[in-house]
């Protein structure tokens, strides 16, 4: 496995062809663009339910968290490149034994 490949970080993706603010508007049917959504009036109104709240939350809450630890993927590639870090495989096939056995008691 090699590890001097760099790693980009949030927002150096070259895949990624702008931001939401930047990006401009997929086509639409036939071609054209797409019209902006009708504006809402100030007497409609919108109601949640309870679990529709709930996942708005724990949605914003996973957008606050970075998808990347980058401090603790510096630290395994200098672990790596040390020869200091170790791989218990024991470790690993319990912990996968677990998962699938969670996954099928959790299906029947």
């Amino acid at each position: 496995m090699k590890i001097d490949k760099p790693i980009l970080p949030p927002g150096g993706d070259p895949a990624v062809r702008g931001t939401p603010s930047t990006r401009k508007p997929e086509p639409g049917p036939g071609g054209g663009r797409l019209p902006p959504p009708p504006s809402a009036s100030a007497d409609e109104t919108v109601a949640l339910s309870s679990r529709a709240s709930l996942l708005a939350r724990a949605e914003q809450m996973m957008n606050e968290v970075p998808e990347i630890d980058w401090q603790r993927v510096e630290t395994l590639r200098a672990a790596i490149q040390s020869g200091q870090f170790r791989i218990h495989p024991e470790k690993i096939a319990d912990s996968l034994v677990r998962e699938v056995e969670a996954l099928l008691h959790s299906e029947s």
